[in-house]
């Protein structure tokens, strides 16, 4: 569902499978907590993702303003995925790639 490794600078959240609303319930929290705790920046790796749903984009949100400007990311996120941050409005709010 979610890993997370430590990378140069910073943390990064490798998640899989469908971001479902019962998959962001499991892994919320504990994602919360370690993003509080973050001292750098964060990068959410999508590339295991073929599915978000409304919960995952709240999620990133709250990862975003938590975090402030510059030091949240997305990253290897599949066209289709990459769609709806676009069609949410999210690409004007953080970075995806």
């Amino acid at each position: 569902m979610v890993e997370v490794r430590e990378e140069e600078g910073g943390l990064a959240f490798v998640f899989s499978g469908k971001m479902d609303t019962m998959a962001c319930l499991e892994v919320e929290k504990d994602v919360m907590a370690r993003v509080h705790a973050a001292k750098g920046a964060v990068a959410f790796d999508l590339a295991g993702v073929d599915f978000v749903v409304s919960m995952f984009l709240r999620l990133c949100i709250q990862t975003c303003k938590e975090l402030g400007p510059g030091r949240f990311r997305i990253v290897n996120a599949d066209p289709a995925v990459r769609k709806v941050f676009t069609l949410a409005g999210l690409d004007g709010l953080m970075t995806i790639e």
